[in-house]
C-alpha cells in the first residue's frame, strides 16, 4: 500500500489513452507507485474526464495503487462504483457532500484510504472537524 515518505503519484489525465497500456508499463518502469486518476464530472467542474468502468478495466493491467479524486457531484451515489472498480484510496470534496462522515466512514469499513478535498475558495475550516 502507500507508505509514510512522499509519494509521486502520476496523473492519469495527461496520459495517451491510445496507448494506456504501455503508457502503465512506462510508468512502473520508472518505479511509480500509486496512479492517480482526476475523475471529473462536467457538473461539480466543468471538465468531464473517466469514470468507474475505464479505472476498474484498467485495474486488471497492473499492480500499483490506485488514487481516485472525485471531483464529482454527489459522490455517495456513484462512490460503490469506484470501490469496485479497484480504488485503493478515494478522495471526495466536502462541497460536494452536505456531511462527509457518512461516506468517509464507508470508504473506511470498505477498506479503502478515505480523503477529503477543499476547493480553494473554501476555508480550511471546513475540514476541521474530519
Amino acid at each position: 500500500m502507500i507508505s509514510n515518505s512522499p509519494v509521486i503519484a502520476p496523473s492519469m489525465l495527461k496520459c495517451d489513452f491510445g496507448n494506456l497500456h504501455r503508457e502503465i508499463e512506462l510508468l512502473e518502469t520508472a518505479d511509480a507507485q500509486v496512479l492517480h486518476w482526476d475523475v471529473m464530472d462536467g457538473h461539480f467542474v466543468p471538465n468531464l474526464s473517466y469514470g468507474a468502468l475505464l479505472i476498474e478495466r484498467v485495474r486488471s493491467l497492473t499492480s500499483m495503487v490506485f488514487d481516485a479524486h472525485l471531483m464529482i457531484s454527489h459522490p455517495e451515489k456513484y462512490i460503490d462504483d469506484y470501490i469496485k472498480a479497484g480504488c485503493d484510496s478515494i478522495t471526495v470534496h466536502i462541497e460536494a457532500v452536505p456531511d462527509p462522515t457518512e461516506i468517509l466512514n464507508h470508504l473506511n469499513q470498505s477498506g479503502v484510504i478515505p480523503g477529503l478535498a477543499i476547493s480553494p475558495k473554501t476555508p480550511l475550516s471546513a475540514v476541521e472537524p474530519y
